[in-house]
C-alpha cells in the first residue's frame, strides 16, 4: 500500500483476545507511532491516541510528509502486546516548487560548471513523476553579463541537470533562477 505525502489516511486497530476475537469491552486508550524500521526523518501526524469503541480504535486524519518506503505503524496500550502494521510507502505529492540541489560553485571567469534542479512537492520531496520543460537564467547579475551554455532542458524523474555552463565576467553574488510552468521558481545560492 502507499499514501501520498501530506494526504490524510485512516487506521483502525482491533483489540483481540487470545483466540483472535474482538474484545468489545476494552476501553483503555491505544497509542500509535511510527515503527522502528520507518525512514529517518518521517513523522506521523494527527491524533495518535484513541479509545476503542466496541474493541476497535479508529485513527483518522493521519499523515506523513516525508516520501519513502518501509514505513510501519506500531500500536500499544497498557499491558497488551504491541502490534505493528504491514509496511507501506509514502509517495511524493505533485510538484509545486523548484530547488537547486547542486549549487553553482565559485569558479574562474570562463570556466565551466554544472548545476542540478529538482521539482519538489510542498514538503520538499522530489516529484519523480514530474516531466516538463525547465529553463535557467541569471537572477542576480552584478557584472551585466550572460549565462553561457544550454539554459533549457527537460525534467527526467523530477531532476534536470545543466552542464557546461559558464560566466565570462568576474563578479560576486551571481545567482541563477530556475523556472518551469506554474511551479514556484527556485534561486541558487
Amino acid at each position: 500500500a502507499s499514501y501520498m505525502a501530506g494526504a490524510a489516511f485512516t487506521l483502525q486497530v482491533k483489540v483481540l483476545d487470545s483466540l483472535g476475537n474482538v474484545t468489545p469491552t476494552y476501553s483503555t486508550p491505544i497509542t500509535i507511532s511510527l515503527g522502528a524500521s520507518s525512514p529517518a526523518g518521517g513523522a506521523l501526524q494527527g491524533g495518535l491516541t484513541a479509545t476503542p469503541v466496541n474493541g476497535i480504535a479508529t485513527f483518522s486524519g493521519l499523515s506523513i510528509q516525508k516520501a519513502g518506503s518501509g514505513y510501519s505503524i506500531k500500536a500499544s496500550s497498557a499491558s497488551l502486546t504491541q502490534v505493528k502494521s504491514r509496511t507501506f510507502a509514502i509517495t511524493p505529492a505533485s510538484a509545486s516548487q523548484l530547488a537547486f540541489t547542486t549549487t553553482p560553485p565559485t569558479t574562474a571567469a570562463g570556466s565551466t560548471f554544472s548545476t542540478t534542479v529538482e521539482a519538489r512537492d510542498p514538503y520538499g520531496n522530489r516529484d519523480t513523476a514530474y516531466i516538463s520543460a525547465v529553463s535557467i537564467a541569471l537572477a542576480s547579475n552584478p557584472a551585466g553579463t550572460t549565462l553561457n551554455g544550454t539554459s533549457s532542458g527537460i525534467f527526467a524523474a523530477g531532476v534536470a541537470s545543466f552542464n557546461g555552463l559558464s560566466i565570462l565576467k568576474v563578479g560576486t553574488a551571481y545567482t541563477i533562477n530556475a523556472s518551469s510552468g506554474s511551479l514556484t521558481s527556485g534561486t541558487s545560492n
